[in-house]
């Protein structure tokens, strides 16, 4: 059962972010199961969304704090997938609980 999904989105430049339209109408849609925060390396003038890359500053901000019933799911570059890896293990969530999209493993839930 999955009562909310926070959804960093990084890319590049702003027309990237694929699917933006649509994940901010299910976002309206949905604002008590769904937060969805965008950032963009390049921005175009006038954004108003995160500058830069996925940091400690914008996963501490907008990702739920440890607990046992979160589940962490990193899609991205390997490099990204590393760096987010490693932040969010500073930060003290379980290891066994983040999962990358690329991650093979013998056990049944490694990969999502």
């Amino acid at each position: 059962n999955i009562s909310s999904l926070n959804l960093v989105y990084a890319a590049e430049e702003f027309d990237e972010l694929t699917y933006r339209n649509i994940l901010l109408q299910y976002e309206a849609d949905h604002p008590k199961h769904f937060n969805l925060h965008f950032v963009v390396n390049n921005p175009p003038p006038g954004w108003i969304g995160g500058v830069g890359f996925v940091s400690e500053q914008v996963l501490s901000r907008h990702i739920q704090r440890p607990s046992a019933d979160l589940l962490v799911v990193i899609c991205g570059p390997p490099v990204m997938q590393r760096v987010v890896k490693s932040i969010l293990q500073s930060q003290g969530y379980d290891m066994d609980r983040v999962r990358t999209v690329d991650e093979t493993s013998s056990g049944p839930s490694a990969k999502l």
